[in-house]
């Protein structure tokens, strides 16, 4: 398993073993106050045990899928970047969302930059072409008609889909970032 999705994984059963996790989820309230180090920490704090298993099944999925792909900088940079942005987006656009935790909206993100790259290095492709299309697939269909059916009875909350797409966004800028280093690293 890739280093830092290892740690991510540790961190966020930490901040639930510990009970902390209302201490750093996103609260609109604490965050127009000042508290604006929720927007990326709100990714580590889970609503329950059910919640925190399903992310870190997930987390293990994508270390499996593309956790080798990059290093341990690049998957660093991919998390803030993305968490940043989904926190940021989730407060400056959705400004009814109150409160928001979990790592579902950077999953999306991950699986989004993963099956991207693995498509621009021709890698895979298939299994890349089907998690790509899966995963806009969801998206989409959150978009249009909410939460996939059974996902909020099995977590025991409110599931903000907008943080998925926002993710997933996350996930293709992040991909066209490193192709263009790459690029830049070819052209030297």
């Amino acid at each position: 398993m890739q280093p830092w999705l290892l740690l991510l994984g540790v961190l966020a059963l930490t901040v639930h073993l510990l009970g902390v996790d209302d201490a750093l989820a996103f609260n609109r309230q604490l965050i127009e106050q000042g508290e604006i180090w929720r927007l990326v920490t709100c990714h580590l704090s889970h609503l329950n045990t059910t919640h925190l298993l399903e992310n870190l099944a997930g987390l293990l999925l994508i270390s499996v899928l593309c956790g080798t792909q990059y290093s341990t900088l690049a998957w660093l940079g991919i998390t803030l970047f993305s968490a940043t942005l989904i926190g940021s987006a989730l407060f400056l656009i959705n400004t009814s969302v109150e409160w928001y935790l979990g790592l579902s909206g950077l999953l999306h993100g991950f699986l989004v930059v993963g099956s991207t790259m693995q498509l621009y290095r021709k890698e895979s492709s298939a299994i890349a072409w089907g998690v790509l299309l899966a995963t806009a697939l969801k998206v989409m269909y959150e978009q249009k008609f909410g939460p996939v059916p059974g996902s909020e009875q099995v977590m025991g909350g409110t599931v903000i889909v907008d943080s998925h797409l926002y993710g997933a966004i996350a996930g293709f800028v992040s991909a066209l970032w490193l192709i263009g280093v790459r690029a830049t690293r070819e052209n030297r």
